[in-house]
């Protein structure tokens, strides 16, 4: 604020008082010539109104303490007094600090110091950079504030404000308000930190999709690096994460995780050690044909994908040894009349090969003494399979494991010219 007094008030001149009206003169710098009625000192802007009498006073921004300034009174006829003195007295008033923006950048995943307080400023004071509060909406000093999704902002032991990112695909920018206060602990205005963090892929050393090949390997190899199942295989380096072991990229049912420890490829279906199928196979997977005989992963696996059929007992399952099948049976259908139902994959049902082309179908089996065991719709989908379990039967407890011994099978199906064929023979079943 200015400060203003009447400078004629208590001044005296034995030929008459000096008034605004009488011609006296007030000179605010006696050591430079002429008459000067504005003055600019360290302290202020001194200015003398010779119409009112009164000597205003303007502190320069910041400035308190005493502030004073020499002058002489000067009467009509030329003569001027000695030098006096005029002294204001201006009260300290502490100004708030002034925060400004920040914004810097950082790579996915990588934790940046940001210079808070670096580009902020105190007139009268001095910073306290233990003081920034990151959220000052709250109440009291916040040292620590999350934003979900994005990451979190710690004013750290050092007083230096770090945000940690969490992981991002797409990149993204964050930003919080925060105030920094004086020694005197006067906060300043609110200002905004943002940081703005780059998309994962654009960090070469990071593995965004987790397949532990890192970003910059996959775009030499050429494979994406946002696709968990696109990768060399030789060329990881980091760990993968636990999704991706978790995962299952070539559909065969045995996880990646469990692929490595197995030695087996995770990328290649036809690639697995059956005993460790522990998810759902993929459609993809149960519709190809590892061996290309023609006939599908699925039908030639059967019911249970950890013991897949093995008709000719080599050791190789069906699904992974050509076998096109009689090619002179009819209509493209092979019935295996083995059952030997114990568990081991081999015979564990009763194999029709081919009856997946003709799902209007029925089976019928039956004892030696003529009495149905067993009949169903639809046979080879949906996992129905004759197990040498009795189902349907007339005479005999349902449910219940048949006898080792020799059976009667009746298969209709209507064939690819909509013809209903019948097919029947012995089964024999050893358990």
């Amino acid at each position: 604020a200015n400060g203003v007094v009447n400078i004629l008030a208590n001044d005296t001149d034995p030929d008459g008082n000096p008034t605004p009206t009488s011609g006296h003169t007030v000179d605010l710098d006696p050591s430079t010539p002429g008459v000067q009625t504005t003055i600019t000192t360290t302290e202020g802007v001194w200015t003398y109104n010779p119409t009112t009498g009164e000597l205003m006073f303007d502190p320069a921004n910041n400035f308190c303490g005493s502030a004073s300034l020499p002058y002489t009174l000067c009467d009509s006829d030329g003569l001027c007094s000695a030098p006096a003195t005029v002294t204001f007295t201006v009260t300290c008033v502490n100004d708030a600090p002034v925060a400004v923006n920040d914004t810097v950048t950082t790579p996915s995943e990588t934790p940046i110091v940001i210079p808070v307080g670096a580009n902020d400023s105190d007139v009268d004071s001095a910073l306290n950079p233990c003081s920034i509060d990151l959220d000052p909406n709250s109440a009291g000093q916040q040292t620590s504030f999350t934003v979900a999704g994005e990451g979190t902002y710690t004013l750290n032991a050092s007083c230096q404000v770090v945000f940690t990112p969490v992981g991002s695909i797409l990149g993204f920018t964050s930003c919080i308000t925060y105030t920094i206060s004086d020694v005197e602990g006067l906060a300043s205005n609110a200002a905004t930190i943002c940081v703005t963090v780059g998309a994962c892929v654009d960090n070469p050393t990071l593995d965004c999709d987790g397949d532990g090949v890192n970003n910059a390997t996959e775009q030499t190899d050429g494979t994406d690096p946002l696709d968990p199942c696109s990768f060399n295989l030789a060329h990881a380096t980091v760990a993968p994460s636990a999704e991706w072991l978790a995962s299952d990229c070539d559909g065969d049912g045995v996880t990646n995780g469990q692929e490595i420890a197995d030695g087996t490829n995770p990328l290649v279906g036809c690639d697995a050690v059956e005993e460790h199928v522990t998810v759902a196979q993929s459609a993809a997977f149960l519709n190809g044909d590892c061996d290309g005989d023609g006939l599908t992963n699925g039908v030639e696996i059967g019911p249970d994908p950890t013991h897949p059929s093995d008709i000719d007992n080599d050791g190789t399952p069906d699904y992974l040894e050509p076998n096109a099948g009689n090619p002179s049976a009819e209509d493209g259908i092979e019935i295996f009349n083995a059952v030997t139902p114990n568990g081991d994959g081999d015979n564990d049902v009763l194999v029709i090969r081919g009856i997946e082309n003709y799902p209007n179908n029925t089976l019928e089996v039956y004892n030696r003494w003529g009495v149905k065991v067993y009949d169903t719709t639809g046979y080879g989908s949906n996992g129905n399979y004759f197990e040498g379990v009795s189902y349907g039967r007339e005479t005999i407890q349902q449910a219940s494991e048949l006898p080792t011994g020799t059976y009667y099978y009746v298969l209709k199906y209507v064939n690819a010219s909509g013809i209903t064929k019948e097919r029947a023979g012995y089964l024999y079943i050893n358990r």
